[in-house]
């Protein structure tokens, strides 16, 4: 079968990346900071019970993925996206219609998570595996790029609106956003489209169930629940720690900039360092640093270069750990069932940041929050102490950790 709509070569990453900057793992839940307090007054509900709309919106996300992963294998990403997508903006645009009360919103966010996880990396990331051979970890590092500058871009558009407009115009811009970024993330698509088992580059590799049962897969999944738990559990608890640690508003600003400028920097040239090195050493090697840079903030808080050393270190960890994932899963178990394979790795990931919050504030209040930060950064050691580790299935005729 042959599509007409398909966009030169060099441009896929750069349409992955917008698809990626708004798709279902990213939108609500970097904007949903912005939108809390005036939905809960609208909706005459508690700061905490808006939370939960989040809360249950990312933990759906741990089964929606692989369920979307599967059907993107069936019937290609391309269809699998645009449907998933205007699914998506329908419920983000029901979302902003609710009436005050409970069930409404929770079901909202609960169906957006799970019609919208075909508008995930997921399916992004299926058609660069396939199309790119040589500059794959560039590639991946360009197309998830998209996390960070939808970090640092979204907020300034959701901010004004929901002050101009309300909660309820920003949600509907929202929905529009989420469709226009999803269609030009669905041209990079194509019609790449394998059955399952079909010859892949890297050979026919192996089924969900076949890299499930490799300790390959076991240990890339405990890695990345690792790096989600800390990343995550850190990232909530910022503002408690910056008022434990006694660091002025000024240099936190600076901590979250450094974070989200690095984070960019971090999937690129992690792309570029696993097309010429071993990619589970490169993962090892950023978690260490994401390690020292927490190390340094719970140490040395009231030195400014600390501080920034620590935010571009901390960052450089975040935008590493989606393209490693990636790159492993597509080398190291194949293309044929890539999609759903890679989502698994995502759960996890995703189970990890869903986990680590919660995990956090309880720990702050035990161990309190230099403490906690020193734990997470054991996290992160652990996690690359497992990616260091890794070796390739012994079964699979597919390539190995490394170009």
């Amino acid at each position: 079968m042959t599509v007409a709509l398909r966009v030169p070569r060099p441009l896929i990453p750069l349409c992955s990346a917008i698809g990626i900057s708004c798709g279902v793992t990213v939108l609500l839940i970097t904007v949903f900071s912005y939108l809390a307090l005036p939905m809960a007054r609208d909706l005459r509900m508690t700061p905490a019970e808006i939370s939960g709309a989040i809360s249950l919106h990312m933990g759906l996300l741990i089964f929606a993925l692989p369920a979307a992963g599967m059907i993107a294998d069936r019937i290609g990403a391309r269809a699998t996206i645009v449907a998933s997508a205007l699914l998506y903006a329908g419920c983000l645009w029901w979302i902003s219609t609710l009436p005050p009360g409970h069930l409404g919103l929770y079901l909202a966010f609960a169906l957006a998570a799970v019609l919208g996880a075909g508008a995930s990396p997921v399916t992004y990331i299926r058609p660069i595996v396939e199309r790119f051979e040589h500059n794959r970890g560039m590639a991946l590092g360009i197309a998830l790029s998209g996390v960070g500058v939808a970090a640092m871009v979204l907020p300034h558009i959701v901010e004004p609106a929901v002050a101009a407009q309300g909660w309820r115009s920003a949600m509907r811009l929202l929905a529009v956003i989420a469709l226009t970024a999803a269609l030009i993330g669905a041209l990079a698509a194509g019609d790449m489209r394998r059955k399952p088992g079909a010859i892949a580059p890297e050979g026919n590799g192996h089924s969900l169930g076949e890299a499930a049962r490799t300790p390959a897969f076991l240990i890339m999944a405990a890695a990345f629940l690792l790096f989600g738990l800390a990343l995550a559990g850190v990232i909530a608890q910022l503002a408690q720690i910056w008022d434990r640690l006694e660091i002025d508003v000024l240099s936190a600003s600076g901590f979250q900039l450094g974070i989200g400028a690095a984070t960019i920097g971090g999937r690129l040239l992690g792309g570029w360092l696993m097309d010429r090195y071993p990619a589970n050493a490169i993962g090892a090697i950023f978690g260490v640093i994401g390690a020292a840079g927490l190390l340094m903030l719970a140490s040395l808080p009231d030195q400014r270069a600390a501080l920034i050393g620590a935010s571009l270190a901390f960052g450089l960890c975040m935008g590493a750990e989606s393209d490693v994932a990636s790159y492993l899963v597509s080398r190291l178990f194949g293309l044929a069932y890539f999609s759903r394979i890679y989502a698994m790795q995502a759960a996890a990931f995703m189970l990890g940041a869903a986990i680590g919050p919660v995990s956090a504030a309880l720990l702050a209040q035990a161990i309190g929050y230099p403490a906690l930060v020193v734990l997470a950064a054991v996290a992160l050691l652990l996690s690359a102490l497992l990616l260091a580790l890794l070796r390739a299935p012994s079964s699979t005729n597919v390539a190995t950790l490394s170009t």
